[in-house]
Order: C-alpha cells, then structure tokens, then sequence
C-alpha cells in the first residue's frame, strides 16, 4: 500500500512539474474592470456605455452589488410620449455597456464563454428586452461571424436576487478579438404608467474555454 502511494505520489509531482509556469483550469478573464470596482463613480472605467433614443439611463451603483461595493445599472422608462421614442420613427429605449478586448485575444476555432450576474429589482415591463451580442472583429477591426442580438429575460433573477448568465460560443474565422455588448432595449406606447425597467450587471466575464 505504501509503495502504490508513493508512486501515486510521484507521477502527480511529476505531470505538475511540466506543466507550464501560470497554467490554470480558469482562463484568464479578457475584460477588464469585470465588477465596475476601479474609477470615478460618473464614468465607466474600461467600458463604453452608450444610449439610445427615449428616456434611459447606465450608471455605477452600489445599491445591490452581487459582489464588492458596486455593480452596472442599466434603465429604461416606457410611456406613452414621444419623448420615450425620440420621436416618430427612431425606434425604443435603449442603453448598453460594451468593451472589446485586446487585439490578438481570440483564436478563430476556439470556444469560449460569456458569463455575467443579472438581476432586477422590480421586474422588466413586458416589452423590455435585456440582449448581449459578442461582436467578433478581425484584425482590421471589422465584424466577422454572427452579429445577433439575444435575449435572457428568462435567465435573470428578480427581486434583486442575482442569477448567473452564461453562453458558449466559437470564435469564426478571421476573428481577432470580441466587442462584449449587454443591452437594455425596448419601448412602449401603450404604456401610461410610465414604468421604470432596471437591470443589473456584475462579474461580467469573457474566457477562453479549457
């Protein structure tokens, strides 16, 4: 019994000694600033937040961070005046976080995974729809591949109680790094109560697959 653990012993040693130097069963996240912790409250460090037409809103919050002290907030307010749709003909509410990563960060062929902690603290009105798109650049930092938006209403917690979110997807030919986009888009009007939709965003994460 001794002479078989010894063995054991020493074949483990053996097959850690050669494995490269910094070698982990976790990949390292290719977004940077994943839980909104670093920089000034007013901007989002590392990430591009953008908006689009209506009355919306993307801020750093520390009212219900999954982990440390903040997380994004993402917010949109359906009503029935034209203000909520910028006018006749310029389409929903809409509000996002991006970030690409760096250049030469993907290999076409690879697998990798996009995973995030969503909640909402008081429910999403029906027409508002929370997405994320990879959009896959090549070197001249033009989309490759898919460029779909998708959405995960079904997968985020409520009650301000977080659900991880997690998709796998495969790098395309030419891919030479990812944009990372999470957006809240949608509006109404048929909706007179002017309702607030808010979705939250922590431990956003983009990692090669093992």
């Amino acid at each position: 019994m001794k002479t078989h653990t010894l063995f054991s012993i020493f074949y483990l040693a053996l097959f850690l000694s050669n494995l490269p130097f910094g070698y982990s069963q976790t990949s390292q996240n290719l977004l940077e600033n994943n839980g909104f912790e670093m920089g000034d409250p007013e901007e989002i460090e590392n990430w591009k937040s953008s908006i689009g037409f209506g009355k919306q809103l993307v801020a750093i919050s520390t009212t219900a961070p999954h982990e440390g002290k903040r997380h994004a907030a993402l917010s949109v307010i359906t009503d029935d005046s034209d203000v909520c749709n910028g006018g006749p003909g310029t389409g929903p509410a809409r509000c996002a976080v991006a970030q690409k990563t760096i250049e030469g960060s993907v290999i076409p062929g690879k697998k990798y995974t996009l995973s995030f902690n969503a909640s909402t603290p008081e429910g999403l009105y029906q027409s508002v729809a929370p997405r994320y798109l990879v959009e896959w650049l090549d070197q001249t930092n033009k989309p490759v591949g898919s460029q779909i938006f998708t959405g995960f209403a079904d997968q985020v917690g409520k009650d301000g109680f977080y659900n991880e979110v997690s998709f796998e997807l495969t790098a395309p030919p030419d891919a030479d790094r990812a944009n990372i986009i999470i957006d809240l888009e949608g509006g109404s009007a048929n909706n007179p109560d002017s309702q607030e939709s808010v979705l939250y965003l922590d431990n956003i994460s983009f990692r090669e697959n093992p």
